[in-house]
Parts: structure tokens; C-alpha cells; sequence
């Protein structure tokens, strides 16, 4: 084989490789104790979405709704806690018909206030998401900066300065 015909051979073959690597698709989060099916999981966000949207020009976070939602379910919830959600959920579900997105916005605001008045686990599913979707934009940089006033580092050392400016 001349040195031509190597070097061709050798271009397809990365090109090959570049392309086969290029079109398979990223892979999902996977997380350990959260048991959901992509519906499922699509539902949770939409809802979520659906009950605070979000901004991410004026409010950008290091993660998207759906990392910090499903991270925090999986991290902080206990096995009990993630039963009931998924119960929730079920219950949730078997409160409208078809898919939740192909609902108009004044249905789908209906039956998210018709979960949130209930007493049962739709309720407690529809408060648990609207919790953790408040506490995602809550702990946006902006907002803690520009609307809480939060300091980084508070109760700087100053050094020497004119008593007349404290």
C-alpha cells in the first residue's frame, strides 16, 4: 500500500469515527433511588415549569430545572418520601385525561388548583414540586443578590475610616 492510499484509509476511518460519535445521543441522568419513566419524569418538569417558569436570562442557574428537581428528590428524600411522591403522582395523573401538555394553560392552572386545595397525595405531589421548584429560584445568584441582599463574605474588615462615614 503506498503512503496515499494509507493516508485515505486512515481519514475515512477518523471521519467514520467523528460521525458514529457525533450522532449518538447524550445520555440521561441517571439517578440511584428515583424510579420514574421518561413520561413520568417529562410531567414532573412540565408541571414544575408550569407552576414557575423559568428565566434564564435574568435568573441563569448552574443546572436546569430538571437536574436540581430530580437531584434534590433523589439526595434529599427519603425511601418513604419518594413512595408517597410516586403515589402522588399516580393520583395526580388519574386526575385528567390524556397528556397534561396537550392541555390548554387555564386547564392545566385548574386542575394544578384543584391538587393544590385537595387533601390527598395529588395535593401533596403538586406541593412538593411547587416547593422545589420556588427553592431553585430562590438560590439563583440574582435574586439573592439583587433581592435578599446576600453578601458572599459579610462583615468585612474595613481597616481605618473616617468615623463620620459609619
Amino acid at each position: 500500500m503506498n503512503r496515499r492510499n494509507a493516508i485515505k484509509s486512515m481519514a475515512w476511518a477518523t471521519s467514520g469515527v467523528l460521525a458514529l460519535s457525533y450522532c449518538s445521543p447524550l445520555p440521561e441522568l441517571a439517578y440511584s433511588r428515583v424510579g420514574f419513566n421518561k413520561k413520568d419524569r417529562n410531567l414532573i418538569i412540565y408541571v414544575s415549569l408550569q407552576i414557575l417558569s423559568e428565566d434564564p436570562l435574568n435568573f441563569p442557574t448552574r443546572e436546569s430545572r430538571e437536574e436540581f428537581v430530580f437531584s434534590w428528590i433523589n439526595d434529599m428524600f427519603t425511601d418513604e418520601e419518594i413512595k408517597d411522591l410516586e403515589k402522588g403522582l399516580e393520583l395526580f395523573k388519574a386526575s385528567f385525561d390524556g397528556s397534561f401538555s396537550n392541555l390548554s394553560t387555564e386547564e392545566q392552572n385548574d386542575i394544578l388548583r384543584k391538587s393544590l386545595k385537595g387533601d390527598d397525595g395529588a395535593a401533596d405531589f403538586v406541593k412538593q414540586i411547587k416547593n422545589i421548584s420556588v427553592l431553585h429560584f430562590r438560590t439563583t445568584e440574582n435574586y439573592m443578590t439583587q433581592y435578599l441582599n446576600y453578601e458572599f463574605i459579610p462583615g468585612r474588615y474595613f481597616g481605618c475610616i473616617n468615623r463620620a462615614q459609619v
